[in-house]
């Protein structure tokens, strides 16, 4: 079974954090997406959250993996693996998720495990990344 991963904020394509770099490397871009769900803003790093509502949209990227280590390297970067005390800030979580293209799939995505009062929303359900943001007209 192949895994997919969809990410949101500091490890979209176009982000020059380390960690993208590693998912850049060690997983294959398919293409942006959309997940339904509400984007906040916790500092200066994005926080998405399930929606029943159809209009909220997140925008992000669609990885297929293909080194299952990849998503243990991303858990501790996220603070979510065994190694940090419950409860923890994200979870990962199979959700779905819409390509761009049409296409559903089932992806990894690590949504935010806390409370969203006070935090601002990101009203267009996308993130910029070191001056970089995806705007979801691309193809």
């Amino acid at each position: 079974m192949t895994d997919y991963l969809f990410v949101y904020g500091t490890l979209m394509s176009g982000s020059q954090s380390a960690q993208a770099k590693a998912v850049a490397r060690s997983a294959m871009f398919v293409g942006p997406a959309l997940l339904q769900g509400k984007l906040f803003l916790v500092d200066q790093y994005p926080a998405c959250v399930p929606s029943a509502d159809p209009d909220n949209q997140v925008l992000g990227d669609i990885y297929q993996l293909a080194q299952s280590e990849l998503l243990s390297m991303l858990d501790d970067y996220e603070e979510c693996s065994a190694k940090f005390p419950e409860p923890t800030e994200y979870r990962r979580v199979k959700h779905h998720v819409r390509l761009l293209s049409g296409d559903a799939l089932e992806a990894w995505v690590y949504i935010y495990n806390r409370s969203t009062v006070g935090l601002n929303p990101l009203k267009k359900g996308r993130f910029v990344v070191s001056g970089y943001a995806q705007d979801v007209t691309r193809k």
